[in-house]
C-alpha cells in the first residue's frame, strides 16, 4: 500500500514525531510511505536518517493566528491559490504513485485538494484543538473548512477530548475515530527506582504560556520542603522565559528550578529524574506524559485537555486543578515526601502505558483503518 503523509511545518514538534513513529512501525505492514514537508527543516534529517522517502513542496496551511477579518480573507486567497496549484501540478505526478493520503494535521487541507482531483481515499489526522492551544482561525471560514473535513473518508482525533471538541464544535457530519498516539518505547530508557538523597524532578516540553510553567514555579514557593531540584527542559518564547527567570529569582527559587534548555535525547535523559509534570492550559494528547510513564516517572496533570484520559488520578499518576497552585504544590509535596507512593504510581503508570500508548499499537490500529477505507 502507497500512502502519502503530508506534514503542515518542516520542524520535529509532537505531530511530526508521532507521523514518523507511525510510519516507522507501518513498514510491517508493507506500507510504502513518501511524505510531503513545505520547506527544509529538522524534520528532513530525521526522515533522510531514518530512510524516510520525502519530498518537499511549497503549500500553505489554512489554519492561522487570527490578525482580522481582512488580513485573514486576503491570507486565505493566496494560500488557497498555493494549495489549488501544487494540488493540480502534483496530482498528475502522483496520480498513479499512490494508494491512499494521510495529512498529519488539521492545519494541512493539501490533502483535501489531492483527494478531490485525483479521487484517492483520505485519512486526515487532527492533533490540536486550534483556538484552544495555538491560537488558530479558519481563514476560510468554519463552515467550508468544516466541509473539507467531513470530505474525509475518516477523521482521526488523538484523544476522546479533541474528537469531541470537532464534533461537537466545528464538523458534525465528519466520519470521526479516536486513535491515540503511541510513543516509541525503545527510544526511552526507563529509569532505574532508587533511593534518592534529592528528588529529581522535570519538566520537559516548549516553554509558552500555554504551556503554563508559571503555574509549577508559584506551586513550588508553597513547598515545605527543600529535598528537591526541578530541570525545566525545552525552548520557546524568549520574553516568557525572561519573566520565569524574573519570577524564580523574585522567590528565591535560583538553587531549585534550573532551565536546562532544549535536549535531542530527551528519551535518554529522562532516566535521572523521579518525577514529570505537565501544566499545559489545554492538551490535544500530552506525548510528554506518556514519556514520562515509559521512563517510570511519577506523572503529575493538570485536569485540561486530554490529559485525564491519560492519567488516572491516583492510580497511574496524580491530576491537579489548573489554576489551583495549592493543590498542584499538595500533590507534588506528597510525592516528594512518600518514596513508596512515588514508585507505586510510576510503576502503574509504565504498565497502563507500554499495554496502551505505543507507537506499535498506534500503528497497528491506524492500518486497520487503511484497510477499511481502502477495502481490502
Amino acid at each position: 500500500m502507497r500512502v502519502l503523509f503530508i506534514s503542515h511545518y518542516p520542524g520535529l514538534g509532537g505531530a511530526n514525531h508521532s507521523m514518523i513513529h507511525l510510519i516507522e512501525h507501518l513498514r510491517v505492514y508493507d506500507v510504502v510511505p513518501l511524505v510531503f514537508i513545505p520547506a527544509h527543516g529538522p524534520v528532513e534529517l530525521e526522515l533522510q536518517k531514518r530512510g524516510i522517502a520525502y519530498e518537499i513542496h511549497r503549500y500553505a496551511s489554512l489554519r492561522t493566528v487570527d490578525k482580522g477579518i481582512v488580513y485573514n480573507a486576503l491570507e486565505a486567497v493566496l494560500r488557497v491559490g498555493v494549495n489549488i496549484g501544487q494540488s493540480i501540478r502534483l496530482s498528475i505526478k502522483l496520480r498513479n504513485k499512490i494508494d491512499l493520503i494521510h495529512s498529519n494535521s488539521s492545519l494541512v487541507f493539501l490533502g483535501w485538494f489531492f483527494k478531490k482531483i485525483m479521487r484517492k481515499p483520505l485519512i486526515w489526522h487532527l492533533r490540536e484543538f486550534g483556538r484552544g492551544d495555538y491560537d488558530l482561525c479558519f481563514p476560510l471560514g468554519r463552515k467550508i473548512s468544516a466541509k473539507c473535513y467531513e470530505d474525509a473518508d475518516v477523521m482521526v482525533a488523538i484523544s476522546q477530548s479533541v474528537a469531541g471538541y470537532y464534533m461537537q464544535s466545528i464538523c458534525p457530519g465528519a466520519n470521526m475515530r479516536t486513535i491515540y498516539n503511541g510513543i516509541d518505547e525503545s527510544s526511552i530508557l526507563p529509569r532505574f527506582i532508587r533511593k534518592e538523597d534529592k528528588v529529581a524532578i522535570c519538566m520537559a516540553g516548549g516553554i509558552s504560556e500555554q504551556k503554563n510553567q508559571i503555574e509549577l514555579i508559584r506551586a513550588v514557593r508553597l513547598i515545605k520542603s527543600n529535598n528537591f531540584r526541578i530541570d525545566i527542559i525545552g525552548d520557546g518564547d524568549k520574553k516568557y522565559i525572561d519573566e520565569l527567570r524574573s519570577i524564580i529569582k523574585e522567590y528565591g527559587l535560583d538553587n531549585t528550578i534550573k532551565f536546562i534548555g532544549p535536549k535531542d535525547n530527551i528519551g535518554a535523559i529522562l532516566k535521572n529524574y523521579s518525577i514529570g509534570i505537565i501544566t499545559s492550559k489545554n492538551e490535544a494528547f500530552g506525548r510528554v506524559i506518556i514519556e514520562y510513564m515509559l521512563a517510570k516517572l511519577a506523572v503529575i496533570a493538570p485536569n485540561a485537555g486530554a490529559c485525564t484520559e491519560l492519567v488516572c488520578n491516583g492510580q497511574t499518576g496524580f491530576v491537579y486543578e489548573l489554576g489551583n497552585t495549592s493543590d498542584l504544590a499538595n500533590k507534588l509535596q506528597l510525592l516528594i515526601q512518600n518514596g513508596a507512593e512515588r514508585n507505586r504510581v510510576a510503576l502503574s503508570g509504565y504498565d497502563m502505558a507500554i499495554n496502551h500508548y505505543t507507537a506499535r499499537i498506534n500503528a497497528q490500529k491506524v492500518y486497520m483503518l487503511y484497510k477499511e477505507v481502502m477495502k481490502v
